[in-house]
């Protein structure tokens, strides 16, 4: 019987691996390096918080469960090292379309296809749950706010295998929801550790009775203990008050390899045939042929493997290359039938994919080796995968960057700076690596034109035209002009670009219920023959922003920071799709920071709020691509960890609309006069689509018209009965 990967890890657990205790008295020297796989934490948390997910997103909340545990894992001697999503490589472009279908656009069909009744059952919100857009953003907001130094990171590749590399230098563990994490074997690597795994300690109790058989008090009390017991509170929310310490179980690849009995080393061969490599990279027709049914049977395929490395047969060793190409024909099924080309593209995809799964073993040791540079954790600058490093020209060593004095150079390296601090998103990274873009898709009715279109495309084109004028116009300065030089001095030092423009983004985006690529051409008169906007200072940058959201207004320029993002997105929403002036008013007050809760019970079967509360997500999501681009991180600060969905829903839901309730908010009043500055046209009280619906709808319910039959007996025996 075939038993897949976690299936078998979860069978033979007390073989492959061991429970490890750390305690809050934890001195520097026991304390435990956690590498967490930003993503799946994310994913995990959410699910665990039981928060709802079909209004939007409760941010908020979110952010204190995130600070909560990370303080709690820092308190119990638990240093965390977090680690996203690196850039979306060319080859994981149709895993990552099937990914997108199937966990943000199926649910959404599903929920718009499904009766308002049924689709408000608890039941069915948990089967198709979709991870609300903001919650990065949210968990970024809650790592500045710890009491500690998060150390944060993008995966500049394969994110299992930049995990991997980070714990072997820390001598650490790798904590995730990935089981292909046995796989890897290197020097440092302390194993891989489920999330499911982590409990909180609480204190041991005893359980006391005293015998009062002797009521001479001047006697022995004689007590019975109850067995000690240590309980533990399950699952990785915030630890209780009285939590004293956290256990964790940890596999670890070398026992998997002895209980399989196979060398560790080969470990990253069957890794290739088990892990979702083989299927992303292998054309559909061959792994389905001779690969798909041996998919989910650890121990036959390692039996393959190590019937090919024992065999007595041979006289001398295999190489890697035959050893592999023997292991493919044994679990081949009838591989007499394969072409000689098919069987070496085989071949040449299962060694690459073996190859992901090896790491070089670190040169100066675990502990010694982690910033080799200032510019990437894990490896010098000459072998740095991260496509930004190779855009600066003439760059092979730290110290050949040192002497680059370009804006060009130095905007990149403000770039570099901002991605591993978790302040530039790897879908910027996708367009300097194969020129994609990626939306998030969040409950949309697939009748209707994506969100991403409507309201984000405006704002990502800015993008596109910030970069491309950015790489058309390299400013190589001397040494004495610095970044404060007039436009003209600039411009006098400049001299032609090495690199070309982009001329196309491809986006994926929407349509119906599936994904499509829809390439976007750049007109080339969108560069302007001047100073790139990221080269200029940051008062023209923050002026730029407003400019490209329709919002550069005096009103809006004289608002507090933290509300001027929310301003800027609720502008460009009512400009961009069908708002009333109530509703966009009801909006502002849900975005703002302190807004106090009331209105009514949350409605679920509210199509109005689900459709503006998708606008409003897609208005900030890429906002804030637009906000790092700019590199305005800190003058222009998120307000993902202040949006309520559930808020929003209640107000959208509140019949008794009160705007006096409104200005009870400190900034409410100040924000609305920013936000309806010069909108009077587009902040209609009832907008000309909902009147048409409304209309529609009462000629549905008006008395039907008779229409005139032809004369049959039936139509003479009515008329005589009307007469009579």
């Amino acid at each position: 019987m075939s038993e897949s990967l976690p299936a078998y890890l979860r069978r033979y657990r007390e073989q492959l691996g061991e429970n490890h205790e750390s305690q809050i008295e934890s001195t520097i020297s026991t304390r435990h390096e956690f590498v967490l796989d930003g993503t799946s934490f994310i994913s995990f948390l959410w699910s665990a918080s039981a928060l709802p997910w079909v209004y939007g997103g409760e941010y908020a909340a979110f952010a204190r469960i995130v600070s909560g545990v990370l303080e709690g894992l820092m308190s119990c001697g638990i240093r965390t090292h977090l680690v996203f999503d690196g850039p979306t490589r060319s080859v994981d472009i149709q895993r990552s379309i099937k990914h997108t279908v199937d966990t943000q656009i199926g649910p959404s069909v599903l929920f718009h296809r499904t009766s308002q009744v049924a689709r408000s059952s608890a039941r069915f919100l948990n089967e198709s749950s979709i991870l609300p857009p903001l919650c990065y953003e949210a968990c970024i907001a809650a790592l500045d706010t710890l009491s500690y130094d998060c150390a944060r990171y993008h995966a500049e590749g394969d994110t299992k295998r930049f995990c991997v590399e980070l714990a072997s230098k820390l001598n650490g563990f790798v904590a995730g929801s990935n089981s292909e994490l046995v796989f890897y074997t290197t020097t440092g690597y302390q194993g891989y550790i489920p999330l499911d795994s982590l409990s909180w300690i609480l204190p041991t109790k005893h359980d006391e009775i005293l015998d009062q058989n002797d009521p001479d008090p001047a006697q022995f009390m004689v007590v019975n203990r109850g067995k000690k017991h240590k309980p533990v509170a399950r699952g990785i929310s915030p630890p209780p008050s009285d939590c004293i310490g956290i256990s964790f179980f940890a596999y670890q690849p070398s026992r998997l390899a002895k209980k399989l009995s196979l060398p560790p080393t080969a470990l990253s061969l069957l890794g290739a045939f088990l892990g979702n490599q083989l299927s992303n990279a292998l054309p559909v027709n061959l792994y389905r042929q001779h690969f798909q049914k041996h998919h989910n049977d650890v121990i036959y395929v390692a039996s393959v493997i190590e019937a090919a490395l024992s065999s007595k047969a041979r006289q001398k060793p295999l190489s890697g290359f035959i050893l592999i190409r023997n292991v493919i024909d044994t679990l081949m099924w009838r591989p007499e039938l394969l072409s000689s080309s098919d069987h070496d593209t085989m071949t040449s995809v299962i060694v690459d994919c073996t190859l992901q799964y090896v790491i070089e073993q670190p040169l100066g040791g675990p502990a010694q080796s982690l910033w080799p540079t200032k510019l990437c954790p894990l490896h010098p600058i000459d072998s740095c995968p991260l496509s930004l490093l190779k855009l600066i020209p003439g760059t092979s060593s730290e110290s050949s960057l040192d002497s680059h004095h370009s804006l060009y150079s130095k905007a990149i390296l403000s770039y570099i700076d901002a991605y591993w601090k978790g302040n530039l998103s790897p879908n910027i990274i996708n367009l300097f690596d194969c020129g994609t873009f990626w939306p998030i898709i969040f409950l949309e009715n697939p009748d209707q034109e994506s969100c991403q279109v409507t309201v984000g495309r405006g704002i990502r084109l800015e993008i596109y035209k910030i970069l491309g004028h950015f790489f058309q116009s390299q400013l190589p300065l001397l040494p004495e002009v610095g970044m404060s030089a007039p436009v003209d001095d600039l411009l006098k030092s400049s001299e032609n670009s090495i690199y070309e423009s982009p001329t196309q983004v491809t986006e994926y985006i929407r349509k119906g219920s599936s994904l499509s690529a829809c390439p976007i051409i750049l007109p080339e008169d969108v560069l302007h023959p001047e100073l790139p906007v990221i080269c200029q200072g940051d008062n023209d940058r923050l002026n730029y922003f407003l400019s490209a959201m329709g919002s550069c207004t005096p009103l809006v320029m004289s608002l507090p920071k933290e509300c001027l993002m929310v301003v800027a997105c609720m502008r460009w929403v009512v400009q961009t799709a069908v708002w009333s002036c109530p509703e966009a008013q009801l909006a502002l007050y849900a975005c703002l920071p302190g807004s106090e809760t009331f209105g009514s019970k949350p409605i679920l079967n509210n199509e109005k709020a689900i459709q503006h509360t998708a606008e409003i997500l897609a208005a900030f999501e890429n906002a804030n691509y637009l906000r790092q681009v700019l590199l305005l991180p800190e003058r222009i600060l998120h307000c993902a960890q202040h949006f309520s969905g559930m808020q929003l829903h209640s107000l959208f839901g509140w019949e008794s609309f009160d705007v006096a309730r409104l200005h009870l908010h400190a900034n409410w009043s100040l924000c609305w006069h920013a936000l309806s500055e010069g909108l009077d046209s587009y902040l209609a009280m009832v907008p000309e689509r909902k009147q048409k619906q409304k209309l529609v709808k009462n000629t549905k319910s008006s008395p039907a018209v008779k229409i005139p039959l032809k004369p049959s007996l039936f139509t003479m025996l009515g008329d005589l009965e009307e007469d009579g």
